[in-house]
């Protein structure tokens, strides 16, 4: 008598194993998915490819313009301080004193 019951069990044992490593799988799947959206969303959102933060010119190029005539020394001055994040106390540098 006991080795029906142990016979029984184990077969229900082994049906219960193959539904086990369905949801294993299944779990494991929508870790992976998830894990995955996960680093695409947050290199995404980290990414500086947003616009709004771009500065517009570059020093090349204000540097043209003033020496066409577009614009002043004095505009040239202020716009190239914001560019280099100086605070415009001073606007002559070692370079422009040449």
């Amino acid at each position: 008598m006991e080795t029906a019951w142990f016979n029984a069990s184990t077969t229900i044992a082994a049906d219960n194993a193959g539904a086990a490593y369905v949801w294993f799988g299944i779990i494991l799947a929508l870790i992976v998915a998830g894990v995955t959206m996960v680093y695409f969303l947050r290199a995404k959102l980290l990414s500086d490819s947003d616009p709004s933060n771009s500065v517009g010119f570059t020093l090349g190029e204000i540097r043209e313009m003033r020496a066409s005539g577009q614009m002043s020394q004095t505009e040239y001055e202020a716009a190239r301080d914001m560019l280099l994040g100086r605070d415009g106390l001073t606007s002559e540098t070692p370079r422009d004193k040449k």
